[in-house]
């Protein structure tokens, strides 16, 4: 492809190559391929997520805050869903870089899921409440950091954020004596 024309940018690579490479029927099957992986991709993460908040972080509030029990809804999954795919499209809308857009993407997923991911595989008994603690302030460090510096690059404060967010939640159950009431992962 740099052959034929050494001034491309990265961006310009696969469209170059689709329009001089391709004869038009892989290109439609190609453009179809891509749609489909790109809809298959936004289609997983939106029902992951509806399905983690549905059953994990509303039943953890309801248990806190109610004595009754909490049965899943798909109204409350359909809100989920209604809730990530805005914020997910405000985001897209915003960022005018795939690279970047990825990274900082990376960046905000590895301070919330890489401190529980960790605690659990090595086999510590902590509370959900521990758990969530610790993924709200991991990710609320990284939301304050990018809003201050403007920079999603360094996730080590949302990493140092959910272990201390973590740690005290344990601790904090642990002094007040409520470990029964509150369930286990």
């Amino acid at each position: 492809v740099y052959s034929k024309n050494p001034n491309l940018k990265v961006p310009e690579i696969v469209p170059f190559f689709i329009n001089n490479y391709c004869p038009i029927g892989l290109r439609g099957l190609l453009g179809a391929g891509l749609f489909a992986m790109s809809i298959s991709t936004a289609e997983s993460i939106l029902n992951s997520n509806s399905v983690i908040f549905t059953n994990d972080v509303v039943p953890l509030f309801y248990k806190m805050f109610s004595k009754k029990t909490y049965t899943p809804s798909v109204f409350t999954a359909r809100l989920a869903t209604i809730a990530v795919g805005i914020i997910g499209i405000s985001i897209a809308l915003k960022t005018t870089d795939m690279f970047n857009l990825l990274m900082g993407f990376g960046n905000f997923y590895h301070p919330i899921a890489t401190v529980p991911s960790i605690v659990l595989i090595l086999g510590f008994n902590v509370k959900k409440a521990s758990i969530m603690s610790g993924v709200f302030c991991g990710g609320a460090a990284t939301i304050i950091n990018y809003a201050f510096t403007g920079n999603i690059g360094s996730f080590f404060l949302g990493l140092i954020a959910n272990l201390a967010g973590l740690i005290l939640m344990e601790l904090i159950l642990r002094i007040i004596n409520k470990n029964d009431s509150i369930p286990t992962v």
